[in-house]
């Protein structure tokens, strides 16, 4: 899940890499036009100023060439007294309507520089390409050509481009620094709201009272109404298990007690006695059914950090054990083995865990055939298996053995289907493994569950 501050500051980056590159292109774009424009109009300017000099000294029509020198200055000392560097990148020349060359400069080659027609052009001569401006003098009736090299145009071109996006890239550079910052800044009442609501749970519905954004103001208001719906809906839901309980398992326990009193009235005759057993078996059952729903019911709404006791597997699978009905006692025997295993969660949930499958062997199991229930450790884990010598399961039995009513057998008639969802609930809260094996010395089914063992001695 990818998370907001991830998503604006992805955004934020994204965004600037692609302003920045359609930005340094419009730079580099615009910069190069303007800085033609600028020497193609210095060039201009400059062959219209030796038109104006060339009238002003009435130079004749001669066959000699007049030759003007250029310095010879290094290029690592730029400019100084003799002139500058740039002088080798420029050159004109001065033709007569003779093809005759008047004037040029010393680095200019002896042929024109451009095909007579007046305007700009581009040329290429000793292996440079020069940017050139002819110009038809009417004054003169002479042909001048002033010239450029491109080299001149594109060290400027990449000189002002370069401080303009290396200046860029520092402004988007501290950007890039600042952004998070002010994401994390700007998203942190976020981050408190939502600690402040990791704080409710069951035992704390208050309404959020942290002052807020106005951005996060209908998003509170809307939690603290949904608390306050939980709130009340808890209170129902506790209110409405307290009456039922309260109203279910006070008449079916005079219904059981009027039963055994009948039962023990000579004048019953053997049919009645068998009828009253049957009505006493019932009202033992749909007691156990209540106890068993409100029992899932009750898991549902607890948390694993209100499972904190420490728990002794063997002490607690023994305890559980002596208080067993006596008829499963008188159908079968039952085996404690194994040593004391410690673990954190919760003795009640834990004790009617292991009830549920000690009477879901025995329910399953014939006549004083034997059960085991053995507590050992495996590595860091803490192992309870119960072990009976019943029918087994078919793996399709063994995937939907917890869920909510069902019945490995259907010739079951007795039993809610519940025992083994509220297993697995009770292993879920306390995050542990339900496993159903089979027997590998005979038949029979191995129910296996595996919590983590605590880290003590005792």
């Amino acid at each position: 899940m990818i998370s907001i501050r991830y998503r604006i500051i992805s955004f934020l980056f994204v965004s600037l890499l692609v302003i920045n590159i359609v930005s340094g292109y419009y730079i580099y774009r615009h910069t190069q036009e303007e800085i033609e424009e600028i020497f193609n109009a210095q060039q201009a300017q400059v062959a219209r100023t030796i038109e104006q000099i060339i009238a002003d000294t009435a130079i004749s029509d001669r066959q000699d060439t007049s030759v003007s020198s250029v310095p010879d200055i290094d290029d690592l000392l730029g400019h100084g007294a003799q002139g500058h560097h740039y002088e080798k990148k420029i050159a004109y020349q001065v033709w007569d309507l003779e093809g005759n060359l008047l004037l040029m400069s010393e680095n200019a080659p002896l042929y024109p520089l451009a095909a007579t027609a007046p305007g700009f052009s581009r040329t290429e001569y000793d292996g440079d390409v020069w940017h050139i401006f002819s110009l038809y003098s009417n004054l003169t009736q002479k042909w001048i050509y002033t010239a450029q090299k491109s080299e001149a145009r594109d060290e400027l071109i990449e000189l002002i481009t370069g401080d303009q996006l290396l200046t860029m890239l520092v402004v988007t550079f501290l950007i890039l620094l600042v952004v998070p910052l002010g994401v994390i800044l700007g998203t942190r009442p976020i981050s408190v709201f939502s600690r402040e609501i990791a704080t409710r749970d069951g035992k704390n519905l208050d309404p959020i009272a942290l002052p807020v954004s106005k951005e996060l103001y209908p998003i509170k208001k809307g939690v603290n109404r949904l608390l306050e719906r939980i709130d009340e809906a808890l209170k129902q839901e506790k209110s409405f298990s307290a009456d039922l309980s309260h109203e279910l398992r006070t008449p079916l326990a005079a219904i059981k007690v009027h039963a055994q009193n009948l039962e023990l009235k000579e004048v019953v005759s053997d049919e009645g006695r068998l009828s009253l057993a049957r009505m006493t078996r019932g009202v033992e059952n749909m007691s156990k059914t209540i106890e068993q729903l409100l029992l899932l019911n009750s898991i549902g709404s607890r948390k694993l950090e209100l499972l904190q006791e420490e728990v002794g597997l063997y002490d607690l699978a023994k305890e559980v054990l002596s208080l067993l009905p006596q008829q499963i006692h008188r159908k079968n025997e039952i085996e404690l083995v194994g040593r004391n295993v410690f673990v954190l969660g919760n003795r009640s949930l834990i004790a009617a865990l292991i009830r549920n499958l000690v009477e879901n062997a025995s329910k399953y199991s014939d006549e004083k055939a034997n059960i085991v229930v053995a507590v050992r450790t495996e590595g860091n884990l803490a192992v309870l298996e119960v072990i009976d010598s019943g029918p087994g399961m078919t793996n399709e039995q063994k995937r939907n053995s917890t869920k909510r009513n069902f019945r490995v057998s259907d010739t079951q008639t007795y039993g809610s289907g519940l025992g083994l969802a509220i297993t697995q609930k009770i292993v879920d809260l306390h995050a542990g493994e339900l496993r159903f094996l089979d027997r590998e010395d005979a038949q029979g089914l191995v129910v296996q569950v595996t919590f983590r063992k605590l880290d003590t001695s005792h």
